[in-house]
């Protein structure tokens, strides 16, 4: 994963409004179960072939997130997410079946809320990675990997003091890729997470 100068400021950005605020470092890990729901349209000549291909897997995914708290509400922070690998299969006949073995990895800028009972932020993830490792039923096998952006949405509920458990949504926006001049693939993928975390705070 490649961060840019850009995303240095945009991190910085993030930090400025809270400098002058009495501020805690908070450390959250966590780990849980996750489905990718994974679409890829194929479209030849501007338009849609009819090939689709659309499976779910479900696997494991970890993490953690950290940041600075304020007035033991509002936090901000970044966050690093690694799911997989979900096993998926496409085609429609038995003899055209292709075996997938997806991953993902990512890394963003958290931004949230904690209104005690409920705690609720977001993630954008300028640096999203999906990779695709592929094994025909003629044994061929294949690689591809999509960069791009994502989002994360989600709640958690404290379930004791020192264990949180979280409900997350995250829509990936993969680049398109060109497999020629005329053929184009285009991604749907969106990840559903359950998991347990474990927040630590560090006030000064």
């Amino acid at each position: 994963m490649k961060l840019s100068t850009w995303t240095f400021y945009l991190v910085l950005v993030c930090f400025l409004p809270f400098q002058h605020t009495s501020a805690a470092i908070f450390i959250e890990p966590y780990v849980g179960l996750s489905q990718m729901d994974y679409e890829e349209i194929t479209t030849v000549n501007g338009a849609s072939s009819g090939s689709i291909e659309n499976d779910a897997g479900r696997g494991f995914h970890l993490g953690i997130r950290g940041g600075l708290s304020f007035s033991k509400k509002y936090f901000v922070g970044l966050e690093y997410l690694t799911g997989g690998p979900y096993d998926m299969e496409f085609g429609s006949s038995t003899a055209s079946i292709t075996k997938a073995e997806v991953k993902n990895g990512a890394f963003g800028i958290l931004i949230g809320a904690d209104f005690q009972q409920i705690r609720i932020s977001a993630t954008y993830f300028f640096d999203n990675e999906v990779e695709i490792e592929e094994t025909s039923s003629g044994g061929f096998e294949s690689e591809n990997e999509l960069d791009g952006s994502g989002v994360r949405i989600g709640f958690g509920l404290p379930v004791s003091k020192n264990l949180r458990a979280n409900l997350d949504l995250m829509i990936h926006d993969v680049d398109d890729a060109v497999a020629s001049n005329s053929v184009t693939r285009d991604y749907d993928v969106q990840t559903a997470m359950v998991s347990i975390s474990i927040p630590w705070e560090l006030k000064p």
